[in-house]
């Protein structure tokens, strides 16, 4: 008599939601692969199951908005800092006794002074003007008195640090667009529900009648544990280590 395979236990409540979405979308393949009809399950909850997993994976989008936001929060910081400096030395430039320096200065402080005070303005306005600021300094004439001034670096870090505002404002838009959706433990609960319905099911016609296509999803879906468990392991061991 052919040894009966069992499928392992997933022990899913250590995880974060990052390790249990990997998982169970790794799982939702190997259904489809093997077939919800060969492995007794039916196309219901399985369409089900995977509505489920589609809205776990929006909630995981969300949770990156605060990221998204603290990172904006250093740039914004940071920019203001950058543009702040530039306009400083330029106004302060015009009272050096180089002559050549004071001549750029002066060109471009008629340039400038209009956006003195740019670091005081709403975020997204903020970002148009420093963008605005960029064109104006960019023609050959005055990127020579930026780099009279030694202000080149300068006028470059800005623009960098701009640009990266403005992606990360894109970014958090269309994830704040997105539907509101469960939060994450309740969908959870519901997905592993589902999940524990579709393995118990599968187990039962993998004896019942049992078949290639059945064999290979239990098989597959213990090393997929086994995987699991051990990216679980490797990550706690990291923390560890950072801990002490």
């Amino acid at each position: 008599m052919e040894e009966i395979l069992k499928i392992k236990e997933a022990r899913f409540s250590k995880l974060n939601h990052e390790e249990y979405t990997h998982f169970i979308r790794s799982a939702e393949r190997l259904i489809l692969t093997a077939t919800p009809e060969k492995l007794g399950v039916s196309e219901d909850i399985v369409n089900e199951f995977s509505a489920n997993i589609e809205k776990l994976t929006q909630v995981i989008r969300h949770s990156r908005v605060s990221n998204e936001t603290a990172e904006m929060t250093k740039l914004d910081k940071q920019r203001d800092d950058v543009a702040v400096y530039l306009l400083t030395i330029v106004r302060n430039e015009r009272k050096t006794p180089i002559e050549a320096k004071q001549k750029a200065a002066m060109a471009l402080y008629n340039i400038t002074k209009n956006y003195q005070g740019i670091q005081l303005l709403p975020k997204r306005r903020e970002t148009q003007a420093i963008d605005s600021l960029l064109s104006d300094l960019s023609t050959s004439e005055n990127a020579a008195y930026i780099a009279k001034l030694s202000l080149t670096d300068v006028v470059n870090q800005l623009s960098k640090i701009n640009k990266r505002y403005d992606e990360l404002t894109a970014q958090r838009a269309d994830n704040q667009l997105a539907q509101n959706v469960e939060s994450a433990k309740k969908i959870r609960i519901k997905t592993t529900e589902q999940y524990d319905t579709i393995v118990m099911y599968a187990f039962a016609s993998s004896i019942i009648n049992p078949s290639n296509e059945s064999k290979v999803f239990v098989m597959s879906l213990n090393k997929l544990i086994d995987d699991t468990n051990t990216a679980y392991k490797r990550r706690m061991s990291r923390i560890k280590k950072e801990n002490n």
